[in-house]
């Protein structure tokens, strides 16, 4: 059951009718399981009414559309696609801003013992210029300098 449920959240989501009939289209004519739902042509005519055999529906139509929409009216959502979206995206305006007043409100790390500054003005690798790597841990007393040699056609 929880192929169909699946299904169904995914062709909610997506905004463009024609995205859904793409979606439905395609996993339709892929998905085995309902694939081997899907009624034959026999099945079909077994349960549908020959028009000679219908007699007088003049009046069918309209009673057909008032019915459905009453039941459209009774199962209709409470959210518009439209409200779904703007309710969505408020929604994740406010996940955002409690993540960013987490950021800015929790308390800073102090790093000890980061006193000294290194700087490297200039490398040299065998009398040839070079490139130079700080990589500062966070432990106060470990500072790793990688130094290599720049091979041509690269910027100083």
């Amino acid at each position: 059951m929880g192929h169909y449920k699946r299904m169904h959240l995914l062709f909610r989501l997506l905004p463009f009718r024609s995205w859904q009939y793409f979606l439905l289209r395609r996993h339709f004519l892929r998905c085995e399981e309902c694939l081997a739902n899907l009624a034959g042509i026999e099945d079909a005519r077994a349960v549908t009414t020959a028009i000679d055999k219908l007699g007088d529906v003049r009046d069918f139509w309209p009673g057909f559309l008032g019915a459905a929409e009453e039941q459209e009216k009774k199962t209709k959502s409470p959210f518009r696609p439209v409200w779904r979206w703007a309710v969505g995206t408020a929604g994740l305006l406010a996940v955002s801003a409690a993540l960013v007043l987490i950021m800015i409100l929790s308390p800073k790390k102090e790093t000890s013992g980061l006193t000294v500054k290194l700087r490297i003005d200039y490398a040299e690798v065998y009398g040839e210029p070079a490139q130079a790597f700080i990589f500062q841990t966070q432990d106060a007393n470990s500072t790793f300098v990688w130094v290599e040699k720049q091979q041509k056609g690269d910027i100083q």
